[in-house]
């Protein structure tokens, strides 16, 4: 260096941006969790259904149907966690002799109640209703309360019968 020089250096804050995230049926956590983000941060952004629900998938900022995802952070970003009720069946089968209400398979959702109706024909009678395999007795109703599983009733009916003394 043979005379003077002057060097100026110029620094500048790299911009902030947040992060919102909104989900009714689920838990979120995000690593890192902070308020605000520098810019580029990589975010990883995690979600775990709540009992009775089943994550469906992301809208906002990503798309994706994954529970983790990763969000770059170049601008303020929102994302909305998605949830579906989860369903359960439960299977209706009877034998000839009756009706039972409702009379198909049947589409529950969780948490949700239904009541079976059993009614012989004229001529029968109700010999046995199971749910689950396991003999209820010759009930004429059947309520399933909170449903949280795949379920089953079976309705089984007999001819009446008479004695006949002379």
């Amino acid at each position: 260096v043979t005379s003077n020089h002057s060097i100026r250096a110029e620094f500048k804050l790299k911009s902030t941006y947040s992060l919102n995230i909104t989900s009714l049926h689920g838990t979120i956590t995000k690593l890192p969790n902070l308020e605000t983000y520098v810019e580029n941060t990589e975010v990883t952004v995690t979600v775990l259904a709540d009992s009775g629900y089943t994550f469906t998938g992301w809208t906002g900022a990503v798309t994706s149907g994954q529970n983790e995802v990763k969000v770059t952070m170049n601008g303020n970003k929102s994302l909305l966690a998605n949830f579906a009720p989860k369903t359960y069946t439960i299977g209706v089968s009877k034998t000839p002799g009756g009706t039972i209400t409702p009379s198909t398979n049947t589409t529950i959702t969780h948490g949700a109640n239904q009541t079976f109706t059993i009614t012989p024909d004229s001529t029968y009678l109700i010999d046995k209703v199971f749910v689950d395999n396991v003999s209820q007795g010759a009930i004429p109703s059947y309520p399933f309360t909170n449903v949280t599983s795949n379920r089953s009733i079976r309705a089984e009916f007999k001819l009446k019968t008479y004695t006949l003394t002379v």
